[in-house]
């Protein structure tokens, strides 16, 4: 099985790596792997977007940038696999994602189709779902909090280092406590990372995102190297980016031995699955 790279923004969806992997390895089209077909382009971006996200398998590079227009919809994003270009496209957001006056589309099984009552119902229900987990949460904090405590509204602001500080106190003279901007800590996402990566490797050297998840997947990584905000996609740090060039400059055979365990993880996992 071959690997991918990235030729485009970063696009939020959970499982990213494991549907693009299931993408290259596909022989027919699914409820989250769609065959491109000419005209139904756009419907299969739509109806993958209200299941979730997915993946388009294109024979050529389509327009991203005017796809984000038509639709009024950002999360799609151009990947380059063994097998050809691909879009890799993310979830809807509160409402589903419609396509022209032609409505909505959802997947049912490898096709795109228009939607039914049921996939409306079963859209809403879930977005229903999150809000309400996320509101349970959130009262669990405040019934949780010790006796006396006080819920306070933080007005967020900037220094003149454009950095976002918080003061949880009415008192003037208390001490700032600095919130961690992870803007600033993680300044990368993935596709950043491996070109600031391949920018301080010698020739000959430089990674793609295959070898990259390879890399994460198979060595021991410092978890701060990392931050994984409750919403969009991991961001990196200039410690991981050091870290990398260090080990992959200092050693020809580290990216290798890398795909190669990896390579066989995912083996082993598909022969597990059955």
């Amino acid at each position: 099985m071959g690997g991918f790279s990235r030729l485009a923004q970063n696009v939020p969806m959970p499982d990213r790596e494991r549907l693009l992997a299931k993408a290259v390895a596909a022989t027919r089209s699914s409820k989250y792997v769609a065959f491109a077909n000419g005209g139904d382009l756009l419907k299969d971006v739509v109806a993958l977007a209200n299941v979730g996200g997915g993946v388009v398998l294109t024979q050529a590079s389509p327009d991203v940038e005017a796809i984000r227009r038509e639709l009024a919809f950002e999360e799609v994003e151009l990947v380059s696999t063994d097998r050809g270009p691909a879009l890799l496209v993310g979830p809807a957001g509160d409402a589903p994602l419609t396509f022209d006056t032609q409505g909505a589309f959802f997947r049912h099984g490898a096709r795109s189709v228009p939607a039914s009552r049921d996939d409306l119902k079963r859209f809403m229900d879930k977005r229903l779902s999150l809000v309400r987990r996320r509101l349970i949460v959130d009262i669990k904090r405040v019934i949780s909090a010790p006796a006396g405590s006080e819920i306070v509204a933080i007005e967020r602001s900037e220094d003149e280092r454009g950095e976002r500080v918080i003061r949880i106190t009415t008192d003037e003279h208390a001490p700032l406590y600095r919130a961690i901007d992870f803007d600033v800590t993680h300044p990368f996402r993935q596709k950043e990372l491996i070109a600031e990566v391949n920018g301080r490797l010698p020739d000959g050297q430089a990674i793609n995102s295959y070898a990259f998840q390879a890399i994460k997947r198979t060595y021991a990584i410092d978890p701060d190297f990392e931050h994984r905000p409750r919403y969009g996609t991991t961001q990196y740090s200039e410690a991981f980016v050091e870290w990398l060039v260090d080990r992959i400059g200092g050693d020809p055979e580290f990216v290798e031995r890398a795909r190669a365990h990896y390579h066989a993880l995912r083996v082993s996992a598909s022969r597990s699955r059955g």
